[in-house]
């Protein structure tokens, strides 16, 4: 028998795990606990009921719901008046039995039947046991209704394969609907806050990020908000996550990994309908949203001044090494049209060494749009071709002084004019770099 306790996002709350109402004036605390037996097809087990009162309730009623024919509570009744005094804490053992295989969830109702306490809120008590074949999963929440999230270990999927194997039979499966919203910010370096993301790109997976079956990918509104409600396939893992990809750019590793998966993520296991808010705020590698929104700003300055711009670009990052005449203490970003990595062809990218010089505020904003003034001259401009001597001098690094060629020139002083004219909207008074 392989038993795996599933272990909630909970309220942490001193000796156990409570089932407190997440809103204010509580007036119970209880949570739900296995503490005899194992829930076997047939067999008997107790669940142990603790309950704690914040205040002195007389009259309080403990209910049972089980929406399932198929669990049976052996001892007691489904419904008891019980009288707390304040600060007291109670335990009760119920003996239950659950006669198929499936998916169950078990809730204690706590209410008090005094009037004095009808502007207080009342507690729920939560269990959730799966039995399928010789494996037994089982969960306790002080969630209810509201989200939760189950962590799972690694080997969870391949422990079910084996009780499959083991018992040649077919999991029974379900669909539940399950509604997953929330705003995906980041934190801004240049004004130390948290900022919405729009248009970025979240992705649902069954199982696992690498390990897992793409469900369903989108991306976020203008304010970073997102909305969504699926009929998922009972009971699965399955993980939301946000990874570096907006209409307008994906970055991704040098050779690997394929795109970058921002921390957090959620990960969580569907047994029934529920509803999810999932807000995650990118504080680590947020210097990779902040090229993603500056090529999105950059790509709009192009189509607002000019009718025509790029649609989409790579970005490599980081990209290690540096150029053979760079030193080793100067970042260095650059675009090529093709560059070999092992065995993988990069064509038409962007290259971002990892540095934190030139990640934010204008200069960011500046490097960016330098080499996207690249990107639009070759892919949208220019079908592909480059200016005759570019090639001459593309391994080294240029300056406004450097002799060169008239074809290197023109790429380069092409590029430049988006590097600055990015950026000239902030010196009004700048003539240099105002639009007229």
């Amino acid at each position: 028998m392989r038993i795996f306790k599933l272990f909630i996002l909970s309220l942490l709350v001193v000796n156990g795990l409570y089932a407190t109402i997440m809103l204010p004036k509580p007036l119970y605390r209880a949570y739900l606990k296995l503490v005899q037996g194992k829930p076997h097809i047939g067999e008997e087990f107790t669940l142990r009921l603790s309950i704690k009162a914040l205040a002195d309730a007389p009259r309080t009623k403990v209910e049972w719901h089980f929406g399932n024919e198929y669990i049976n509570l052996l001892s007691k009744n489904l419904i008891d008046t019980v009288s707390l005094r304040g600060g007291d804490s109670i335990n009760y053992d119920y003996n239950l039995r659950i006669d198929k295989i499936g998916a169950y969830a078990f809730a204690v109702e706590i209410s008090s039947l005094d009037t004095i306490h009808k502007d207080l809120w009342h507690g729920v008590a939560h269990y959730y046991i799966a039995v399928y074949y010789d494996t037994i999963f089982y969960a306790d929440t002080i969630l209810g209704d509201f989200p939760y999230n189950i962590e799972i270990p690694d080997s969870l999927i391949e422990v079910m394969m084996d009780s499959l194997e083991n018992w040649g039979g077919t999991l029974p499966r379900w669909t539940a609907t399950v509604r997953m919203h929330g705003t995906v910010r980041y934190r801004d370096n240049d004004i130390n806050s948290d900022v919405r993301v729009p248009r970025i790109k979240m992705v649902l997976m069954k199982g696992f990020v690498w390990l897992g079956e793409l469900v369903a990918d989108w991306y976020t509104d203008e304010n970073g908000n997102y909305d969504k409600t699926f009929q998922l396939t009972a009971p699965n893992i399955y993980t939301l996550f946000v990874q570096s990809e907006t209409p307008d750019a994906k970055a991704f590793g040098f050779i690997l990994p394929p795109v970058w998966i921002f921390d957090p993520v959620d990960q969580f296991c569907v047994f029934f309908g529920h509803t999810r808010n999932f807000n995650p705020t990118i504080t680590s590698s947020n210097e990779i949203v902040e090229m993603l929104l500056n090529v999105r700003l950059v790509k709009e300055w192009t189509l607002d001044n000019f009718g025509i711009t790029r649609g989409f670009v790579n970005i490599v990052y980081p990209k290690p090494g540096f150029g053979r005449d760079v030193s080793a203490f100067i970042p260095k970003t650059y675009w090529l049209p093709f560059e070999w990595a092992g065995p993988i062809a990069y064509t038409d990218c962007i290259y971002k060494y990892s540095a934190y010089n030139k990640m934010w505020g204008l200069g960011g904003l500046m490097d960016i749009s330098h080499e996207w003034g690249h990107a639009f001259y070759h892919g949208v401009l220019f079908d592909h071709i480059l200016p005759s001597g570019v090639l001459d001098f593309i391994e080294e690094s240029h300056y406004l002084s450097k002799v060169t060629n008239p074809g290197f020139a023109w790429h380069e002083g092409f590029a430049e004019f988006f590097e600055y004219a990015s950026v000239m909207d902030n010196f009004p008074y700048n003539l240099a770099l105002k639009k007229s």
